[in-house]
């Protein structure tokens, strides 16, 4: 949709007020559905049967199902306590660890049975900066096919933010082979909206969520810096890093490294291999929280802020080019609230109801949500809050099993989002 919008004439406060941000709520009706656990299929293999002509065949194989007992609720299970103020979880393809970022500068290494290991597998606090509850480490990503490279993004202490790369050794992050990707630059009073999210792709590539430094007027819709954007860079190439063929502005017109622009804070997002498309929540400001989608193919997405606020005006004003609306909006109203964050696309073993919902809680009230999700669209939200009492949730994450991991900033502690079955079947 193409937008002309006029000014609006009474400029509003630039900056929410709360960890990672201020906003959120939402006013849609949890909906009851019932539904039916689908059948487990398991196939056994017989031995190979030799012949006596020196050939090799396989026996017939035998599938057996067994349908899961219904599902009659969701429930937290604890898979690590004892943490310091956790922003989020991290999995290393190889590893049976879990990695917990704390805000303060320490990374936590946990094991199967959920025990804290003795020695943190990285200590920076001697370069990360933690003067506000917005700042510190903030995110962290291993590489998918090379799991001793690990990529951190945290707060310096001239207020700028830096994304870096280290190396893997004898367990332990090793600071000595830090090396700087890139630099945000920001204005030295400003410490809010820093948001910091990094995942990898399906498509290999690195993508990185950067707040718009609270000067929503002066960055919001400005895609030459990479405040307020989706960043996605090529860690594999370049010096130090490639840009991909179709991101927008390789060309010029804006930063080479965004992906999207238009966002406020877009504190935590995910990327669902199936849909192929990142789920961002943007934490609002007034009125509104927000979910925007952007699909992998599709670069160069304006999401709006600060002209709009989920699907109202809010500076106004006239943009040449296509905004593209939230996904889902989540309403300040009835509900209250403060900030969204967003969780990933369930596609684990454990609740099979639930493949393709997306998970997302808010940070002040403590609920957790979910709506169904495909590459365009969210919808059907459920709430879950009477059976997911989580806190103050700050992030989500995965496991090795691809189950659904929350992480409490307050309680500092991750749980796994477990199904309840009827034990009558």
């Amino acid at each position: 949709m193409r937008i002309r919008i006029g000014l609006v004439a009474l400029a509003l406060a630039l900056g929410a007020c709360a960890p990672p941000d201020v906003a959120i709520d939402e006013t849609s009706t949890s909906s009851t559905t019932t539904t039916t656990a689908p059948t487990t299929t398991t196939t056994t293999t017989a031995p190979p049967v030799t012949g006596t002509d020196s050939t090799t065949t396989t026996a017939p194989t035998t599938t057996t199902t067994e349908p899961l007992p219904p599902l009659t609720g969701l429930a937290l299970e604890q898979a690590a306590d004892g943490l310091t103020e956790p922003i989020g979880v991290a999995f290393r393809a190889g590893d049976e660890l879990l990695y917990v970022v704390e805000r303060r500068g320490v990374i936590r290494a946990v094991d199967s049975r959920g025990a804290l290991l003795e020695e943190p597998f990285a200590d920076l606090r001697s370069v990360v900066h933690t003067g506000s509850i917005e700042q510190g480490l903030l995110g962290l990503a291993f590489h998918p096919e090379d799991p001793d490279r690990a990529f951190v993004f945290h707060s310096r202490p001239d207020n700028d933010n830096q994304l870096v790369e280290y190396r893997v050794a004898n367990g332990q992050l090793d600071p000595s082979t830090a090396r700087v990707l890139l630099v945000v630059d920001r204005e030295a009073d400003k410490i809010r909206h820093n948001a910091g999210n990094i995942l990898f792709g399906p498509d290999g590539l690195l993508y990185l969520s950067v707040g718009d430094g609270a000067r929503a007027s002066v960055n919001g819709q400005d895609p030459s810096t990479i405040l307020g954007t989706i960043v996605r860079i090529d860690a594999d190439s370049g010096d130090p890093y490639g840009i991909p063929d179709d991101n927008p502005f390789i060309d010029g017109g804006g930063a080479a490294e965004v992906f999207a622009w238009g966002l406020r804070n877009p504190w935590r997002f995910s990327i669902d291999p199936e849909t192929m498309a990142l789920y961002i929540g943007d934490v609002g400001q007034d009125d509104f929280e927000e979910i925007n989608i952007a699909p992998i193919g599709e670069p160069g997405r304006n999401f709006g802020w600060p002209i709009m606020e989920g699907d109202e005006e809010f500076y106004g004003g006239e943009v040449d080019g296509e905004l593209v609306g939230p996904a889902f909006t989540v309403d300040h109203g009835d509900d209250g609230g403060c900030s969204i964050t967003a969780g990933p696309v369930y596609r684990g073993a454990a609740i099979p109801e639930y493949d393709g919902r997306l998970f997302f809680a808010d940070w002040c009230r403590g609920w957790i949500r979910s709506v169904a999700a495909s590459a365009d669209a969210l919808s059907d939200v459920l709430d879950h809050s009477s059976e997911l009492p989580a806190g103050m949730v700050s992030s989500f994450g995965l496991d090795a099993d691809g189950e659904v991991l929350v992480v409490d900033y307050a309680e500092g502690r991750i749980s796994r989002i477990v199904p309840v079955r009827s034990e009558n079947g």
